[in-house]
């Protein structure tokens, strides 16, 4: 396994690059580039995101865990997603567990079901 630690970060530049030219990928949802600054050193960071759509709204799941992005996303509240061109600025708001549970439910709940036949 230590060859998937060594090929994630070149995985992941291929990913970022193909959204930056605006070729329109899915994973789990619709992949766009999140932009936060850092909450650390102000610097802006970018990193392919799913963006999940759910009774008309759309959300960010932390689906590895809480990576860095949720941590810069807490801080600074507000982000920049973008496909290409296009860009869209957003302010985030953290939903309580109650909330985000039937979320998440409805989210991954019809990709469970299909069992690997996606």
């Amino acid at each position: 396994m230590w060859f998937l630690t060594r090929l994630m970060p070149i995985f992941s530049w291929g990913i970022k690059m193909l959204l930056h030219l605006g070729v329109r990928l899915t994973i789990f949802g619709p992949m766009l580039l999140l932009t936060v600054r850092g909450r650390k050193t102000g610097k802006p960071r970018t990193l392919p995101v799913d963006l999940h759509e759910h009774e008309g709204r759309r959300f960010l799941i932390a689906t590895h865990g809480l990576g860095s992005w949720v941590y810069n996303l807490r801080a600074g509240g507000c982000g920049v997603l973008s496909l290409g061109w296009r860009r869209q600025a957003f302010t985030a708001v953290e939903l309580a567990p109650e909330a985000g549970g039937p979320v998440i439910k409805g989210v991954f709940g019809p990709l469970l079901a299909l069992r690997g036949k996606r």
